[in-house]
């Protein structure tokens, strides 16, 4: 069994919530780009490409507005993400009595222990992986996840987790696009 003891404070909640909002980056981008290059293609050609009697002007104007709205709520996003995850994890650490955290990593659970919880998974129930050079998260569902310090982790924690996850089809989401 292994083990790896850290505190759960402000800058482990900000290493968090940054990473956290880099996964989402690729398909915020994505979006940003489709829908400010639409908007785009129409504010220069709505015209041409939309002239029929059966698509009035007002058409035209409402789905530029769209393509206009989505550009710019792709590019904020990512703001409204980090700072919704930090207010979660900055509630979270109000509940500790003492900021202590202890994770136990057996061969067939993984365990986390704090003063509000104590807690064992089965490796099965984890869904992905997100290592970075900050943290580790590691996701249950897309909304709940465990938080490793990276420089909490020596090689050999490391080997045993990932040959932990490997056995259990864990994701493991070594880029941002393999999300």
């Amino acid at each position: 069994m292994h083990e790896i003891s850290f505190d759960y404070d402000d800058a482990l909640i900000k290493k968090a919530a940054r990473v956290g909002v880099k996964k989402h980056l690729p398909r915020l981008l994505a979006i940003f780009l489709i829908s400010a290059s639409t908007s785009l293609v129409l504010a220069f050609y709505g015209e041409e490409l939309l002239r029929s009697p059966l698509i009035p002007d007002v058409l035209t104007s409402l789905l530029l507005g769209a393509f206009i709205g989505m550009a710019i709520l792709s590019a904020i996003l990512p703001l409204v993400l980090y700072f919704a995850s930090l207010s979660q994890g900055k509630k979270m650490l109000k509940k500790f009595s003492t900021p202590e955290v202890r994770i136990y990593l057996g061969q067939d659970e993984f365990r986390f222990k704090s003063s509000i919880s104590d807690s064992t998974v089965q490796w099965k129930a984890f869904q992905k992986l997100y290592p970075n050079d900050e943290v580790y998260l590691l996701f249950l569902d897309s909304a709940r996840y465990f938080i490793l310090p990276s420089e909490q982790l020596s090689d050999d924690l490391l080997t045993f987790l990932m040959e932990r996850l490997e056995e259990n089809d864990v994701k493991i989401c070594r880029s941002l696009f393999s999300i």
